[in-house]
């Protein structure tokens, strides 16, 4: 490990394969959005910055390496106020996220 970056351990690199511009489609084929991931806080953290194809729709998650609870996190925020908070590792050369049933 590289003593001057805390987060250049391998682990924190089984999310780099998201790294990158990608377009998204719905099951129809047709363009869903843009998303746009890249690694941020000296390779602590990937940021994404999703955009729907109207524009109309944008979000931003943070998702990082929680090294106390040793599993990957994500906190979603969109532009209508909605958030989600995601948990998981990787299984199986998958990255399987979910979240924390929400009471009502």
């Amino acid at each position: 490990m590289d003593e001057d970056c805390a987060c250049c351990t391998q682990v924190h690199t089984q999310f780099d394969f998201w790294i990158g511009s990608w377009e998204t489609y719905n099951p129809d084929d047709t363009l869903a959005g843009n998303n746009i991931i890249n690694k941020i806080q000296n390779n602590c953290a990937l940021r994404e910055k999703w955009t729907s194809a109207t524009g109309d729709y944008t979000g931003t998650s943070y998702n990082f390496y929680n090294t106390f609870d040793k599993r990957w996190e994500q906190i979603w925020i969109d532009n209508g106020g909605q958030t989600l908070h995601l948990k998981g590792n990787l299984v199986d050369g998958s990255m399987v996220l979910s979240s924390d049933k929400r009471e009502t």
